[in-house]
């Protein structure tokens, strides 16, 4: 048998989640519902909290263009330093748990340094 036959039989016919594979259907369905609310939680009041960061002559191209800085710098950096850090650390995750709390906290402090607006005529 070729060695991609041998690779194909190995793989389950109808593929699954990866939550489902670790973690069991009960304890993924826990763990998908419990990140759909904490999905909502971040993302609904971002959209205003991006908003009121800039006026209204300038918001539409503010906003775009932070998020679309955003997603490639932080988003396409950070798998790649985790697995960096995993790879340094042969498989033990303590640092990667590190980095992200870091950026959490950068997060945290930027935010409560940003401008508080609900006073100001946003126009």
């Amino acid at each position: 048998m070729a060695e991609s036959e041998a690779a194909h039989q190995a793989l389950p016919q109808k593929p699954l989640p990866l939550l489902v594979v670790i973690l069991g259907p009960t304890a993924s369905g826990k763990t998908a519902l419990s990140l759909a609310l904490a999905h909502g939680a971040v993302y609904g009041p971002q959209a205003a909290f991006f908003a009121e960061c800039f006026g209204t002559d300038m918001r539409y191209s503010g906003v775009s263009l932070g998020l679309q800085l955003a997603a490639p710098i932080g988003g396409g950096i950070a798998p790649i330093i985790a697995t960096r850090l995993l790879n340094n650390q042969h498989g033990d995750p303590w640092l990667v748990s590190v980095y992200i709390s870091v950026i959490v906290i950068i997060s945290i402090v930027a935010v409560m340094l940003a401008r508080e607006t609900y006073k100001d005529v946003l126009d």
